[in-house]
């Protein structure tokens, strides 16, 4: 058994003693383990198995350290774990995500050898049922996902990054990879065959789903500014498109079909071109470019695929129409 005296893990938690426990067993068989695991519990309960868990630890030479922050949303829970951690080096995990046995020490020695002051959490999302495979190939895919469960770094670089922004549920872990691309540290993504295991959509069902994107763009529309931004753009510019191909036969052909510059059928074109981009682009090509197989997508599955985007994007156009007005409303005060 390694124990590594340099590293912690740190772990926001508001989940059930079972998925606590398994995610400190995963860290426990690790072939090198850590020296100190934080979890920083946002539950309003205490868990019932914190003692347990600790003696688990204490066997195998682990120190757990067992923080309660009430409500403690995850940005402000890692805070508080970099705060308390009293090695050089950390790394983030979340409740859902377990690490492969070798997760731990193949990071490591990646940092080494390559000398690099970030590497990035590599994670695959595992689906069973047909559902969870359904949610999986639309929305995450089947490559490898870099997230910040699993990032390794010293505690002076995430010092040297900044506190996570602690006002919000959801999207708080993007923004700070977005600000370590922005310091241009020196950074590196895990490889392909270690990663962790998401299994956060077990018990997933088309209203969790609803509720959880609801909540996650409702939180965190205030960070993407530049996808945000985008939109705007588009939903304006297409009904100037629309306008002036209503009247382009009118204005440059006089309606005149022999004309080099009449187009047939132009209007219902630009109507239909955005409805079929939609559904080749969401339901095919950002499927295959996630490492969706194609016999997953065709002959007809695509179409599945296409419907659940569509209320995903729904949901997130929602959200946006609900902050633009919120926004006009404070700036009328």
């Amino acid at each position: 058994m390694l124990i590594n005296k340099n590293i912690t893990v740190i772990i926001p938690s508001k989940e059930n003693d079972e998925n606590l426990e398994i995610i400190i067993n995963s860290i426990i068989y690790q072939d090198e383990k850590p020296i100190e695991i934080i979890i920083i519990n946002a539950n309003k309960n205490e868990n019932t198995n914190k003692d347990i868990l600790i003696g688990n630890c204490r066997k195998n030479k682990i120190i757990l350290i067992y923080i309660n922050a009430k409500d403690s949303l995850p940005g402000n829970s890692r805070n508080l774990g970099i705060e308390n951690c009293s090695t050089e080096l950390l790394m983030f995990l979340d409740v859902k995500t377990i690490p492969t046995k070798t997760y731990i020490s193949e990071t490591l020695k990646l940092q080494k050898d390559l000398n690099c002051e970030v590497v990035f959490g590599a994670t695959r999302y595992k689906a069973d049922s047909k559902f969870q495979n359904l949610i999986r190939d639309s929305i995450y895919g089947c490559n490898t996902i870099t997230t910040l469960p699993g990032t390794l770094l010293r505690k002076k670089d995430a010092q040297k990054v900044g506190s996570f922004i602690d006002w919000i549920r959801s999207g708080e872990d993007l923004e700070w990879i977005s600000r370590v691309k922005l310091l241009k540290m020196n950074v590196v993504d895990n490889k392909n065959e270690n990663y962790l295991i998401y299994t956060g959509l077990e018990n997933c069902t088309l209203k969790t789903i609803i509720i959880k994107w609801n909540e996650y763009y409702k939180e965190s529309i205030n960070l993407h500014t530049y996808d945000k931004y985008i939109k705007i753009l588009l939903i304006l510019f297409y009904p100037i498109i629309f306008l002036i191909a209503y009247n382009w036969n009118s204005f440059f052909a006089n309606w005149q079909e022999n004309s080099p510059l009449y187009i047939a059928h132009l209007t219902k074109y630009i109507i239909i071109f955005p409805f079929a981009f939609y559904l080749v682009f969401r339901g095919m090509i950002i499927p295959i470019r996630k490492g969706v197989k194609l016999t997953r997508i065709f002959p007809f599955r695509w179409i599945s695929i296409v419907l659940l985007c569509l209320l995903i994007d729904t949901i997130k156009f929602k959200c946006l129409l609900q902050k633009n007005y919120e926004i006009r409303s404070n700036n009328r005060l």
